[in-house]
């Protein structure tokens, strides 16, 4: 069983002391399930997704399901309501010894998930990734096995052809290059880009004014830890949305 813990300051809830990411006001429900995608049904029929998180590979749903299961809880929206399967992003809090734990927040702190963001759910990006950061370096959970959670080192190509398509990545290396198509931008990191892991980010987005990108012939040379979902394309590759997936390591 997962045991969670209340956070101190700025990530402890209450209807005037909340994460500044999250948005008010909140809704309340009770868990009436969790399925095998790990959708939490409520008894009112919704289906909530955990926003900006996703569990390390091969989690499967019994600690979420032996936590929540006929628990009330209230959830909050960071940004986009609905995916596409009509699911409600959620930032989930729970009742514990009087106090209500964020528990996007604890999943990660226990090194049983990492953060991500999309263009429309970027909010609770930093806390979270700070987070990640501590349970990272601190071994916690997953991270301690290096498996289910783990950086790639983006010249193991090898390992990471292995990789199912679609899983959620996270690597590190030092850029090589900066290449451009008409569509897109390439970060590479090694001289032969038709087979090094690649970083691709659409044109189009470089130039969106709500997104901040780092200056990006800038970047060659330096290292920097880099998240997406696994694609296979002249080699591994990871598409980036936003800014927030890509870190540039001091």
């Amino acid at each position: 069983m997962i045991f969670f813990f209340a956070f101190k300051s700025s990530f402890t809830f209450a209807q005037t002391n909340q994460p500044a990411c999250i948005f008010h006001p909140g809704q309340s429900g009770t868990v009436k399930q969790v399925t095998h995608e790990n959708n939490i049904v409520l008894t009112t029929g919704h289906r909530l997704v955990l926003a900006n998180i996703k569990l390390a590979q091969g989690m499967n749903k019994q600690p979420l399901k032996k936590r929540l299961k006929d628990q009330k809880i209230t959830y909050f929206f960071s940004g986009q309501k609905t995916d596409r399967h009509n699911r409600l992003i959620s930032h989930i809090f729970l009742n514990h010894n009087d106090e209500q734990i964020w528990l996007q927040a604890d999943l990660i702190r226990r090194g049983l998930a990492t953060v991500y963001a999309t263009q429309h759910n970027k909010r609770c990006f930093d806390p979270l990734e700070k987070l990640e950061q501590q349970a990272r370096k601190q071994k916690q959970g997953e991270w301690h096995r290096g498996k289910s959670l783990q950086i790639y080192d983006v010249k193991d190509v090898q390992t990471l052809n292995q990789q199912p398509q679609g899983n959620f990545i996270i690597v590190k290396g030092q850029v090589q290059s900066i290449g451009h198509s008409r569509t897109n931008t390439f970060i590479n990191f090694d001289k032969n880009w038709r087979t090094d892991f690649t970083i691709v980010i659409a044109s189009r987005l470089l130039s969106r004014k709500t997104l901040t990108w780092p200056h990006l012939k800038g970047l060659v040379g330096k290292q920097v830890i880099a998240r997406g979902w696994l694609d296979h394309w002249n080699g591994p590759m990871i598409r980036i949305e936003i800014p927030q997936m890509l870190h540039v390591i001091d």
